[in-house]
């Protein structure tokens, strides 16, 4: 049991830290994190996203239990939302944390970390679902999250959330892939094949690099720590909760809910830097948050894993 559990953490969190020993030993410099973040978001990713849902051959079997795994994670997200925002309003909080806290408890690192994780932990099948998951956690919660951020600072440039929703790669790479699944095409000529699994390949490894070298450039005095402690434990505590009630009542076990749990317990996105970051409000706090959530999710996720390997908790 306790090899599995390694076989499943090490991957995901040891290469964030090997990208993170690489900027602090000086093997890349800081422009490494936007060519690293830019490979992942833009290629491998989505490159890795389309091909797990044809090789899932998720069209064929797509039906009730699946639906319910969408709308039981989202619940729980949207749930969370709606509470912090309303905590922050009720009792009269800075003018950043009603900006920003609603984003930071719910916008995960679905794509960066949730999705090499489920891969590691669940296979094709965890990568597929993962996927899914992520476009439509992060379709809602940037739509949302750029919602409330309106109320309080002036983006720059015009960018609106619709614009910004239509530029995720995910969500093309997650259509066309269910697009295809669904029509019953699941096969290439070998050329393609080997080209697109080349960059699937690369995904998890890029993005947890990425990830890493990000985390190294946060300015550690600068972290308003009570809150960020705080607004971390709520990130990966209460929709990973949530989603486990939820799922459990709607009837959702298995990979599925092993799955749901997993993806709802990562850390704070990295988009909620660069929103707050255009916005300008709440950038220590943000950076902070992804940071200590970061080190929240290990626990949640080692737990998560430990749960399906060695109990029948999600059975």
């Amino acid at each position: 049991m306790f090899s599995a559990l390694l076989a499943t953490i090490v991957p995901t969190f040891g290469i964030i830290f090997i990208g993170w020993l690489a900027r602090r030993v000086g093997i890349w410099e800081k422009s490494s994190v936007k060519v690293l973040n830019n490979y992942a978001y833009y290629l491998a990713l989505p490159a890795l996203i389309f091909q797990s849902l044809l090789r899932s051959d998720i069209g064929k079997y797509f039906g009730s239990q699946d639906v319910k795994l969408l709308l039981g994670v989202l619940a729980a997200h949207v749930a969370v939302f709606l509470l912090v925002a309303i905590i922050c309003v009720i009792g009269r909080f800075s003018k950043e944390l009603r900006a920003t806290a609603p984003m930071l408890a719910t916008l995960g690192n679905t794509a960066y970390l949730g999705i090499p994780f489920a891969t590691y932990a669940f296979g094709s099948e965890g990568t597929a679902y993962a996927s899914i998951l992520s476009v439509l956690l992060l379709t809602v919660f940037i739509f949302t999250s750029i919602g409330v951020l309106n109320r309080f600072g002036k983006p720059e440039g015009d960018e609106g959330a619709l614009k910004k929703i239509l530029q995720l790669p995910f969500l093309w790479a997650v259509v066309l892939g269910l697009l295809l699944s669904f029509a019953g095409i699941t096969a290439f000529p070998l050329f393609l094949s080997r080209f697109i699994g080349i960059l699937s390949d690369s995904a998890g490894p890029t993005a947890l690099l990425g990830l890493g070298t990000f985390l190294y450039d946060i300015e550690l005095h600068d972290i308003p720590w009570k809150r960020v402690n705080l607004l971390s434990t709520v990130k990966v505590v209460l929709p990973t909760l949530g989603s486990f009630a939820i799922l459990h009542v709607l009837g959702v076990t298995g990979v599925l809910l092993a799955i749901g749990v997993a993806v709802s317990g990562t850390s704070t996105a990295v988009t909620t830097f660069v929103l707050s970051t255009q916005y300008r409000i709440g950038e220590r706090l943000t950076a902070g948050t992804i940071l200590i959530s970061t080190f929240f999710s290990l626990i949640i996720l080692s737990l998560v894993s430990a749960l399906w390997i060695g109990t029948s908790i999600f059975q």
